[in-house]
């Protein structure tokens, strides 16, 4: 549709004026250009109509005569103004809307065409206001869900940063989607520099061969696969476990692809300390038991001495002056009661009996060891 108010409100203009519309009637107009809403707002009145009161009070005028010119003018002014009103009051309210007042309206006078056409313009600025509201509610919910979406990125980011896992989030295409501080330690390089880039350029050479073709195979048949990998600078060089897992959205969709790898020279040192420490239990226990055991051979030790020293005892009552048996009576007697202190000793170092401490004259020891000798 053409017309000299449609095409100048669309070339951005604004204005008022007689004119012929779009289907050629003769028309009253005003057109403005709403920048804000990138709209065009034209409102029209049929000529005739607009005008038939003046018409009318012409045609009076004539036929009355010149006598009634003075009172005919002042009539057709305040007619002039009364039939104009209407339409300069939708003009202002459409200025106002222009300007960003969606709360203007115009004042409905009247039930005829400016009636009708304010009660138009009243109905598009309620749609326009509502429409506003509507995307200003959009714009805040948009916000916010922007709001909780960067939060649970950087929480996520967080998690993944203090964790000693290598966590990597590709593309379909190969790209670093996401990568914890492990991987970028690992890569030699920064956040910033990893991210977004091809995984293949952030490889070396080596490593590229052996990973890139693991994570096509994984696209391509959506299985889960496994490869070892040395990772770190030449200086601290590490083997890893790598898990290369297709993520699927709700729909079962690939839309990623997951990486994730454990430090196996760290998992081996950690299981030879452990080694380490139960060798360490076993041989305490070890020692253990074998306190333990010999307590009991020495309590039991103890026992039979206790008989020897009594016969021994017994026998010596029951000799004559025969000094000969009486010598060597006296030498296993001796003898034994060394061995119950031994085995006393014995029975405090397994913690079956307290140790002692006694006075002694080192030469009965010496003469004692010397006939032992």
């Amino acid at each position: 549709a053409h017309s000299i108010a449609i095409d100048r409100a669309v070339a951005r203009e604004r204005g008022s004026g007689l004119y012929e519309d779009h289907t050629g009637r003769a028309v009253l107009g005003v057109w403005r250009w709403l920048p804000r809403h990138d709209l065009a707002l034209v409102v029209e009145a049929p000529r005739d109509a607009a005008f038939a009161p003046m018409r009318q009070l012409l045609l009076g005028t004539l036929a009355t005569g010149l006598a009634a010119i003075l009172l005919l003018t002042l009539g057709v002014v305040a007619i002039t103004r009364r039939a104009t009103a209407p339409i300069l009051a939708v003009a202002t309210a459409a200025e106002q809307v222009a300007d960003g007042d969606f709360s203007a309206t115009a004042t409905v006078d009247s039930e005829d065409e400016v009636g009708r056409l304010a009660e138009r313009f009243n109905a598009m600025t309620r749609r326009l206001r509502d429409l506003v509201r509507e995307l200003n509610a959009q714009i805040v919910t948009t916000q916010r869900a922007l709001e909780e979406a960067r939060a649970s990125r950087s929480l996520l980011q967080d998690l993944a940063d203090n964790t000693s896992v290598l966590i990597g989030v590709l593309g379909l295409d190969g790209t670093v989607r996401l990568a914890n501080a492990q991987l970028e330690t690992l890569l030699g390089r920064e956040r910033w520099s990893v991210q977004g880039r091809p995984l293949r350029d952030c490889l070396d050479p080596k490593t590229a061969a052996r990973l890139m073709p693991v994570i096509d195979d994984v696209v391509a048949d959506g299985r889960t696969a496994e490869i070892e990998l040395i990772l770190g600078r030449e200086a601290d060089q590490h083997l890893w476990q790598a898990t290369v897992v297709l993520l699927r959205d709700g729909r079962r969709e690939p839309y990623a692809i997951g990486l994730l790898a454990t430090d196996l020279t760290e998992r081996a040192r950690a299981e030879e300390e452990r080694r380490q420490r139960d060798a360490t239990v076993q041989q305490a226990q070890k020692l253990e038991s074998l306190g333990i055991m010999a307590g009991g051979i020495a309590h039991d030790f103890n026992n039979i001495l206790g008989a020897v020293l009594g016969n021994a005892d017994l026998a010596l009552d029951m000799l004559d002056d025969r000094e000969a048996a009486r010598t060597a009576l006296e030498q296993i007697t001796a003898a034994a009661r060394r061995a119950a202190d031994l085995t006393r000793q014995m029975l405090a170092y397994a913690g079956r009996a307290s140790l002692r401490r006694d006075v002694i004259d080192i030469r009965d020891v010496l003469i004692d060891i010397v006939a032992l000798v």
